[in-house]
């Protein structure tokens, strides 16, 4: 949740007279008291620099900005404060009204305050505003609570507009439905005591070479129309005369000046942007009809049905995408950060840094991301004789022929013996061993020998007998490598995994766990027809999507070959929630929220993936991915010559060793011959 935050700076104005007209601030104190004061925020009025703004009551937080009292970049950087500082109402009155809404749409996008904001735009001058220019901007999009002041009575053939609707307004907040007429003059009169000085000071200044609003407004009388665009429909540039006010008489029908546009938008388009992602999203725009289904269409479906509203579907090659700092990017990423899409889904994320550029929906499906990685590889045969036994199994053993060895060398030295009995290393090493294959000594006349001697054959002989058990147990069942079953598994085996994108990693850049900082290490992005050709090499894991409902969401690169030669890691690298983005301050994103929250109340999400997955993905290849973690039972295997070649291993070494003994005998015997006969 954002967190509203005091303003750095604050330009304090000098309170003089108003540049609008008494008559006409009393307009704008009551839309300020009516519709931009409910949610205790601030109000925000930006003029011209010979144009002060209007006054308004003094119970409302104000901050005033104008234009031309200091540079463009300071100007803006005091805008943005004012957007931070959770200001939810903008009163505007510059004669370059297009420029001024592009520069705050394109301010907000570098707000941390997300809301969607009001504005009320005030003449500058006479002259008619050019409401048609602004009305087909493409900010007009995403600015759907928006009102304009157009005078009567002054120059009324610029209103005579035969494409003017009325626009009732039935969808008014519950606040915003208080408008019970009441007596005009009272009205004006309670709205003057607020600042007594505004009814007694209403004349204007500042005045400059131009004929300005308030030098004609003071002395005529006129009408007001106060005009927005109808943003839903198929004509959403349309201009909508919302009512009509005169400064005597009053509001003529008393509308609701921003009406809910959002709940029914009566057919018109909006933008998506997504790509072919099952089960979350799937499109096949080549098929006849197009086929867009998926559990996230299934979820815009719910909305589209619930809003009234017809879409578009924009796409492009990068997938989830990226943005950079300047705000521009591609993918998802981009269409929403650069204002070409109004809703971007497709299993995002919620990602730290593309938040700083849009907005997240309620998360409302929870997954993980998991690997498909190498099954592990048959051990070498000659490995069959080492096999019965751990290495911890094999170091006891170790240990304690050595302590064998030692024992014997010191009772033969100390006891004492024939000649060349227990008195040298070599013969303890060589007993010590045969022991250990039972090859019982010649008997021992000294009683502390035999004792020790007995002691190592019973020890030597549960020895032996646990590993003939464990070769038999070799020799039946087939041994292989140890499976990459967590992520310690894979950071420590450091097995390169891969994806078609870096998206995959953005949850995990950050990490601080030794882990999963190597992990991220060996990440690589390959693309699809390299993912499919390295996932059957047996040297490579593929990220894959674990589901809430038991299934996968596979990329079009991982078929059954290569599930065939994969196997599904038991443990998660991490999870993470799903959420759809909009721009920051959408007007659409209440609403979606809402229905999300509903959506997932009801447990629908995980019905609709059960659904789709049986609908649109391949049953047999879900299955594989599910039991390929399940090692196949094959029964005993029939004895072969591989299963022997540890052994012949050992003997052949056993030779080799003997012969380079004999040889290194003769050698040194001959050596020592020819020293004596010299």
């Amino acid at each position: 949740m954002m967190h509203r935050v005091a303003l750095a700076v604050v330009v304090y104005l000098p309170l003089v007279s108003s540049c609008v007209p008494r008559s006409l601030n009393s307009l704008v104190w009551h839309v300020v008291d009516q519709y931009m004061t409910e949610d205790n925020g601030c109000v925000v009025v930006l003029s011209d620099s010979v144009l002060e703004g209007p006054l308004l009551p003094t119970y409302v937080p104000v901050f005033r900005l104008r234009l031309g009292w200091q540079s463009e970049e300071v100007f803006y950087s005091l805008l943005l404060q004012t957007l931070d500082a959770g200001c939810l109402a903008y009163i505007i009155q510059v004669k370059n009204l297009p420029s001024v809404i592009r520069r705050i749409s394109q301010t907000a996008r570098k707000g941390s305050m997300r809301a969607n904001r009001r504005y009320l735009i005030l003449p500058a001058t006479t002259a008619p505003m050019p409401l048609h220019d602004l009305f087909v901007m493409k900010e007009m999009r995403f600015m759907p609570d928006l009102v304009a002041v157009e005078l009567l009575g002054i120059t009324e053939s610029a209103f005579v507009d035969n494409s003017y609707r009325t626009f009732r307004g039935e969808h008014c907040s519950e606040r915003d439905n208080d408008t019970t007429p009441i007596n005009k003059q009272q009205e004006l009169h309670s709205l003057g005591t607020m600042n007594p000085t505004l009814l007694e000071e209403g004349t204007c200044s500042n005045r400059g070479k131009d004929q300005h609003i308030c030098d004609v407004l003071d002395n005529v009388d006129y009408d007001v129309l106060l005009v927005t665009h109808q943003f839903v429909g198929k004509l959403p540039q349309a201009q909508i005369i919302l009512d009509k006010w005169n400064p005597k008489t009053g509001f003529e029908n008393y509308s609701c000046l921003y009406p809910d546009k959002i709940s029914d938008l009566q057919g018109k388009e909006l933008i998506l942007a997504s790509f072919n992602y099952p089960p979350y999203t799937i499109v096949n725009e080549t098929a006849d009809p197009p086929v867009y289904a998926g559990t996230e269409f299934n979820v815009i479906r719910e909305y589209m049905r619930a809003h009234n509203f017809t879409w578009r579907l924009v796409s492009d090659d990068e997938l989830w995408g990226v943005v950079w700092e300047n705000g521009s990017g591609n993918g998802l990423s981009g269409f929403i950060s650069e204002d070409r899409a109004d809703i971007a889904f497709g299993s995002m994320y919620l990602w730290h840094h593309e938040f700083q550029f849009f907005d997240f929906t309620t998360p409302y499906y929870r997954t993980a991301v998991t690997c498909l990685a190498p099954k592990p590889h048959l051990l070498p045969s000659w490995m069959v004789p080492l096999l019965p036994f751990t290495k911890s199994m094999w170091l006891a053993v170790g240990i304690s022929l050595l302590i064998s060895v030692a024992t014997l060398y010191g009772l033969g030295r100390t006891i004492g013996s024939k000649p060349g009995r227990f008195t040298s290393w070599s013969e303890c090493c060589l007993l010590a061993l045969g022991m250990l294959v039972m090859q019982v000594p010649s008997e021992d006349h000294r009683l502390p020998l035999r004792y020790f001697v007995c002691c190592l054959l019973v020890v030597f002989l549960l020895l032996s007998s646990s590993y003939s058990g464990g070769l038999s147990s070799v020799l039946t069942v087939p041994r292989f490598e140890p499976p990459i079953d967590t992520v310690e598994d894979l950071a420590l085996r450091d097995m390169p995994w891969a994806a078609n994108h870096e998206a995959w990693v953005f949850s995990i850049k950050e990490a601080t766990e030794p882990y999963l900082q190597r992990i991220v290490h060996n990440f690589h992005v390959l693309s699809d027809d390299d993912l499919a050709i390295r996932a059957t090499q047996g040297d490579l894991a593929v990220g894959v999507e674990r589901l809430n409902g038991g299934n996968f969401a596979l990329g079009s690169y991982l078929g059954e070959e290569a599930v065939a030669t994969l196997r599904l890691m038991s443990e998660d690298l991490y999870w993470g929630s799903v959420a759809m983005i909009a721009r920051k301050g959408s007007p659409f994103m209440p609403s979606l929220n809402n229905m999300l929250g509903r959506l997932v109340d009801s447990g629908i999400p995980l019905h609709l993936e059960g659904e789709v997955v049986r609908q649109f993905l391949s049953q047999r290849l879900q299955l594989g991915v599910q039991i390929s973690a399940v090692t196949e039972n094959t029964g005993p295997t029939l004895l072969s010559m591989s299963h022997v070649q540890g052994a012949f291993t050992l003997l052949v070494l056993g030779l080799v060793a003997a012969l380079a003994t004999f040889i290194g005998e003769c050698l040194y015997h001959t050596l020592c011959q020819t020293r004596r006969s010299k």
